[in-house]
């Protein structure tokens, strides 16, 4: 890479036919920055900084004559002596010239020798590398490095005794690593810095391989090796670690069949690398392996994406506008519930290599993918094609910062060709006369009445679109349904479970401990809270229960969100709350939301509040202590399509005005989704038979509440409140939304604002999931 001089840098006085940058390598991004800065080191002077201001060239291209450059940092770290270096030692090959085109096989890449453990050897030869001993240390302090033979007993260095290094930024402010790296991998890059620079000669850990120029610093395959450790999925993959897996050959597999797609398809064209106009820059493909699971587990396809760079495409001149729209799972749930009531048929459908099928909007060019020296490139089968030709793509690649939107506009204007209606308050919902369609990306359902309604509409999108008819729905966005006799559908994730048990360790042991209730007591952040005492990645599992709870499970969703408050500095509490979570889960795992429709229920909306639950005199340090919960759900014919935990963003000053603040929030989704009933209405499909207008009824169990909703009177007590809460007091005038009031004991949303008894918790949670037989494995536990 290029980096600008130092002098240009300062605005300093220079010599204007000097060369404007010089030569450095690039190691990795650096922790204390922004995530764009990268840490380059001088080829001169041995010593690496954070640059602003530097040009990525791998090829070269920006200026040929260095090409050759000389590269002297090896001699300062004492790594190369005379003409021979000690990387020359290991391979015995000369270094004088770079490979030739024939025999070139990329070097297999290992992970830097400082991760292995030393070997026991007698005394080490003069040929001999020594491997480094890398001593457990805390988190957040410099690893010091004994980097020559293996340690004598009582000679470790005691790491208490080296101060910790402040570093600043170019203004002087001091710079503080990340809290939320304080539990992963990230916080041993603080262990080499110019601090903590090793002194001793063996320096044989950072070795810059002679032989190949562009090959990654052993620095660089640092930052892989954080990047796998952090990602919690085993099944999503770099190209690298796809191929050391034991299936790797149904990877390659699936390489072969990706490349091939996109050539017989003729999603680019292959063009002579001196063809690029000076403005566009070649962004990289990159390999994104997988293995695709059902929702129950099972391997269903092993998928090796080919996907372009777009984080090195430039705004304005690659893209544009990069919104795109999917269909929100309210609305997923309401079609599907009103499928179940009008007994209609779904069918699921896939759409194959779905953004490719758009044509490309600019002009981009790719470098040739990365593959295997034993894998052909079919198009580019020689090394000479791969250094001297790129791709010009003429279809749209995932990758591509607005492939999301270039694919929507492609399918949205098909779809309106057909004369499909798309709808005006959820853009991914289209209808057209007796049937329904759905687009979530690339997968989508129709839903019709008629069966050969459904087939003929299929046919028509397959003479443009490249789609697979899935059949009756089974799966969708990695959910279960399950249809029971009765009509009854059961939406379930095991396999998200499965997930979050495996990352919290609840998966190993059989007899693990389960519960009855997901939480038992309201979470705070109280400033003698105890540290954590696991190391599992707490953000990680949040997130996948925050997931599980927002698709399938809202008797979880108390628990969940208010876990999801600590994420930044998880104490022992919050820890064991989310196990709590797991433990709960474990027990019903097998269990779903069941969507059992009550033909003779409309659209209801159950709304409750904790005024200040959370606050204690251990929290009083806490403002957000202050603030009040609201919980709602929202239910058509008796399912939940809709549910919601949230802290307040007002502080309410009695429990009447924070009963209020909730309705006024869980009124804002009910009149949305009376306006796509009643669209869905205008245009034919059948919502209510005989109903003029669509209808809520809101049940509320605070009677002050209900009066000053109902009753649009000045108060003292109420006359601060924000006109921002009144938004729905039209809707009530002319009883489109009435507000009844409901018993403490038969609120289903109480199980949304604070932890309940058991007892209590398993009424309103059979309630909630309309599941007959949900509680029946729910026993008080001793």
């Amino acid at each position: 890479m290029y980096v600008l001089h130092e002098k240009f840098q300062a605005k300093l006085s220079h010599n204007k036919w000097i060369d404007r940058s010089r030569v450095g390598i690039f190691l990795n991004y650096s922790p204390v920055h922004a995530s764009s800065v990268p840490l380059v080191l001088n080829t001169t002077t041995a010593c690496v900084s954070p640059q602003f201001h530097c040009l990525y060239d791998d090829e070269f291209a920006t200026c040929k004559q260095d090409v050759k450059f000389r590269s002297y940092w090896q001699y300062k770290a004492k790594l190369k002596e005379g003409n021979q270096s000690l990387i020359e030692l290991l391979t015995n090959n000369s270094t004088d010239s770079l490979p030739s085109p024939q025999n070139f096989e990329p070097p297999k890449i290992d992970l830097p020798i400082i991760f292995n453990p030393p070997p026991v050897t007698a005394e080490p030869s003069l040929t001999t590398i020594t491997p480094v001993p890398v001593l457990p240390l805390p988190v957040q302090k410099p690893i010091p490095l004994k980097l020559s033979s293996p340690p004598v007993e009582n000679s470790t260095p005691t790491p208490s005794n080296v101060p910790t290094p402040s570093i600043n930024s170019r203004s002087g402010r001091q710079i503080k690593t990340p809290v939320r790296f304080d539990d992963t991998p990230l916080s041993s890059l603080n262990a080499y810095s110019t601090a903590f620079s090793p002194t001793d000669n063996n320096n044989n850990f950072l070795l810059q391989p002679s032989f190949q120029s562009h090959e990654p610093h052993p620095l660089a395959l640092l930052g892989n090796y954080i990047f796998s450790c952090l990602v919690t999925d085993p099944d999503t993959m770099t190209l690298k670690e796809a191929l050391q897996q034991d299936d790797r050959s149904e990877f390659l597999q699936a390489m072969s069949k990706e490349l091939h797609d996109h050539i017989s398809r003729h999603h680019w064209k292959v063009v002579p690398r001196r063809s690029v106009p000076p403005h566009k820059t070649c962004i990289p493909m990159v390999w994104s392996m997988k293995r695709k699971r059902n929702p129950v587990g099972e391997i269903i396809k092993w998928k090796a994406r080919l996907c372009a760079g777009g984080h090195r495409s430039v705004e304005f001149v690659d893209y544009w506008d990069t919104y795109s729209p999917v269909v929100s799972w309210q609305t997923i749930r309401l079609i599907f519930t009103l499928a179940i009531v009008n007994d209609w048929h779904i069918h699921s459908i896939d759409f194959v290599l779905a953004f490719p099928q758009a044509n490309i909007k600019t002009d981009i060019y790719m470098r040739p993918p990365h593959v295997p020296p034993d894998f052909i490139i079919p198009d580019l089968p020689t090394y000479y094609d791969k250094v001297s030709k790129v791709y010009k793509l003429i279809k749209n690649l995932y990758g591509l910062k607005d492939a999301g939107r270039t694919w929507n506009d492609h399918l949205t204007s098909g779809l309106i060709k057909r004369g499909w209606q798309q709808s005006t308050i959820d853009e991914c919902l289209f209808t057209k006369k007796g049937a329904i369609f759905i687009l979530y990306v690339d997968d989508a359902c129709i839903i019709s009445p008629s069966k050969s309604l459904i087939k003929s509409e299929i046919i028509s999108l397959q003479s443009d679109y490249d789609l697979t008819d899935d059949g009756e729905l089974q799966d969708y966005l990695g959910t279960r349904f399950d249809r029971s006799s009765d009509g009854s559908v059961t939406l379930t994730q095991p396999r998200m479970i499965n997930r979050v048990l495996e990352i919290v360790g609840l998966n190993k042991d059989e007899n693990v401990k389960v519960h009855d209730t997901p939480a038992t007591i309201i979470l705070t952040d109280t400033a003698a809270a105890k540290p954590r005492l696991q190391k599992w990645n707490y953000r990680s599992a949040n997130g996948c229960l925050s997931y599980i709870q927002a698709m399938v499970r809202p008797d979880i969703t108390f628990a969940t969100q208010q876990c999801a408050r600590f994420c930044n500095n998880p104490g022992r509490d919050h820890e064991e709350a989310i196990k709590r979570i797991c433990r709960y889960l474990l027990k019903t795992k097998s269990q779903g939301l069941t969507l059992r429709p009550d033909k003779s229920k409309g659209l209801e909306c159950f709304v409750d509040a904790d005024w200040a639950g959370s606050w204690t005199q251990a929290s009083s340090h806490d403002p957000l202590s202050t603030h009040s919960r609201t919980g709602f759900i929202i239910t058509y014919a008796g399912c939940p399509i809709l549910w919601k935990s949230k802290m307040q963003s007002l502080i309410a000053l009695s429990t009447t005005e924070a009963e209020y603040i909730a309705l006024s929030t869980a009124l804002r989704e009910v009149i949305a989704i009376i306006n796509l009933l009643e669209d869905l209405s205008n245009k034919g499909l059948p919502i209510h038979k005989g109903t003029p207008k669509i209808r809520c009824t809101t049940f509320e169990d605070n009677m002050s509440c209900i009066k000053l909703a109902t009753n649009h009177k000045t108060r003292p007590r109420t006359k601060h409140l924000s006109i921002r809460l009144h938004h729905f007091r039209s809707h009530i005038i002319r009883k489109i939304i009435s507000i009844e009031y409901i018993n403490t004991k038969q609120q289903i949303a109480d199980i949304l604002t604070k932890p309940l008894p058991h007892k209590q918790f398993s009424i309103l949670c059979t309630k909630l999931m309309s599941g007959h037989n949900f509680t029946e494995n729910l026993t008080c536990s001793t």
